[in-house]
């Protein structure tokens, strides 16, 4: 419990986008967008209790390679794992834990790879778009066979309601649901990230050849990095 700092590499991303088989070009080069998932495959050795319900909000966008605060706040059947860039936030994890089990290792690691394995489906499913949030609740903990149902469910103004449960033998055995942002909201993001000539410097050259990260430059001059707070978004369009 407490605050640390992470360092994230190139390679450690590319391995975890391999494993999990999300194929959006947004988080390869030149763009380097980390996936939102990686913050849980970084949480996950915080979180050595049965997982019965998760929530993963995604706050603002950030760029690989990079460094990112982790908070961890430990409740009495819940963890609260926090993820924050030079004071904005980037992610916030809610897990609601059962009673720990006689076991060896980390009794989540079936529950964790199939969380994280989504997003590369809604993105074969639906299209690319922003990943706003994800919620989802595991009936029971033998996961093995069991498989992704996307199912649409409706929304407005640019925003996806979507069904992420895992069935196995005809039995749903975790319910989750996503909301997504449209491509349309995924241009604006990208619009907003390169507006009034400013470059990504995010591990490229910028124009003095030297390397930067996190941040964005026009000429000389370094400019804060430009987000987009997904839930000033979906309460503005909805």
């Amino acid at each position: 419990m407490g605050t640390k700092i992470i360092k994230i590499e190139s390679q450690e991303v590319q391995d975890f986008l391999g494993r999990t088989g999300d194929s959006n070009k947004l988080h390869q080069a030149p763009t380097n967008l980390l996936p939102g998932m990686f913050y849980l495959n970084l949480a996950s050795g915080a979180l050595l209790k049965p997982i019965r319900q998760l929530e993963i909000a995604f706050k603002n966008p950030t760029i690989y390679p990079c460094s990112v605060e982790m908070w961890d706040e430990n409740y009495s059947g819940e963890r609260k794992i926090l993820f924050s860039d030079s004071g904005k936030q980037l992610c916030d994890i809610t897990a609601k834990l059962g009673e720990s089990k006689e076991c060896s290792g980390n009794p989540n690691l079936d529950k964790i790879r199939l969380i994280c394995s989504i997003p590369g489906e809604l993105v074969k499913k639906l299209g690319e778009g922003v990943y706003i949030k994800q919620q989802i609740r595991f009936l029971i903990d033998n996961l093995q066979d069991a498989r992704l149902e996307i199912q649409e469910r409706g929304g407005r103004s640019g925003i996806k309601r979507v069904g992420t449960n895992y069935v196995k033998n005809g039995k749903i055995v975790a319910e989750g649901s996503a909301i997504v942002g449209s491509k349309e909201m995924l241009k604006e993001t990208l619009a907003n990230l390169s507006k009034t000539g400013c470059c990504y410097v995010g591990g490229l050259e910028n124009q003095e050849g030297t390397r930067e990260h996190n941040s964005y430059c026009r000429g000389d001059e370094k400019t804060e990095r430009l987000e987009l707070n997904v839930e000033v978004f979906y309460q503005k369009h909805c």
